[in-house]
């Protein structure tokens, strides 16, 4: 799988949110995009699942344009995460997870598509909750049933935009291993996310935006203390600890410390 975005710019009307974006994501990529709110996270990852249409540029997966493929095509390609979910439509885990297998279904879903179904959430250890209405999980658990959906679509790319937001330590920690688990079986990822230490552990690729412009890219040594305070306008400590990137917040620009 290649995803291919050349000189892509959006703009919310008159009022411009992306300019000039050019990246490429591959095979087994953990990509994370980072940059301050208003960056433009978002909606680089909304335009490369076709929600929004850009102004101009070109998207391109497996060097076919996404603005030409029927929108099951492109759910076969591509699965999409957003940030916030709401759990109250009446539906239980396994329906919630099934959802996933629409793009494989001519007409209802088969035997096949729900041992698939079956397996991701053995997979995702919620085997317990199956049964159970979204309603009635935590924010932790809901976070992976809507990855365990994106999953059983069997896409080789997936968008995540916020996985780890509102989400505990712990959760925080099982969300990013299970999506670090699908690179190794050759699975593409692409996260939007505020955190750089997370970034930082489980990132091969990362993307700094600032102000809808790609201001650094390339592997985690871009989360350096320059580009960082560029990029956020904020005073960091860089520290490294069994060779883990760790950034340290400590003064914002201009802020006086006494």
């Amino acid at each position: 799988m290649k995803l291919q975005v050349r000189d892509l710019r959006f703009a919310y009307q008159s009022q411009p949110v992306l300019n000039q974006i050019v990246l490429e994501v591959e095979t087994g990529d953990f990509v994370s995009i980072v940059g301050p709110n208003g960056s433009g996270k978002s909606t680089l990852l909304r335009c490369i699942d076709n929600i929004l249409k850009p102004k101009t540029g070109t998207i391109l997966i497996d060097g076919q344009n996404i603005a030409a493929l029927s929108g099951t095509i492109l759910a076969q390609n591509i699965a999409y995460v957003p940030q916030s979910e709401g759990g109250g439509f009446p539906a239980n885990v396994f329906e919630t997870v099934l959802m996933g297998r629409k793009p494989h279904v001519a007409w209802s879903p088969g035997r096949n598509d729900l041992q698939k179904t079956a397996a991701v959430i053995e997979q995702l250890g919620l085997e317990e909750l199956a049964l159970r209405d979204l309603s009635q999980l935590s924010g932790g658990q809901r976070q992976k049933v809507f990855i365990g959906r994106a999953l059983a679509q069997e896409t080789d790319l997936l968008l995540l935009d916020e996985p780890t937001a509102n989400l505990d330590l712990k959760h925080q920690l099982e969300v990013l291993e299970l999506l670090k688990k699908q690179t190794r079986k050759g699975i593409a990822v692409v996260v939007a996310i505020h955190d750089l230490n997370l970034a930082a552990r489980y990132s091969n690729k990362v993307i700094m935006l600032r102000e809808g412009a790609i201001f650094a890219a390339g592997g985690t040594e871009v989360l350096n203390q320059e580009n960082i305070e560029k990029v956020y306008e904020v005073k960091v400590m860089i520290m490294k600890e069994k060779d883990r990137l760790i950034v340290v917040p400590e003064e914002t620009a201009g802020e006086q410390v006494g």
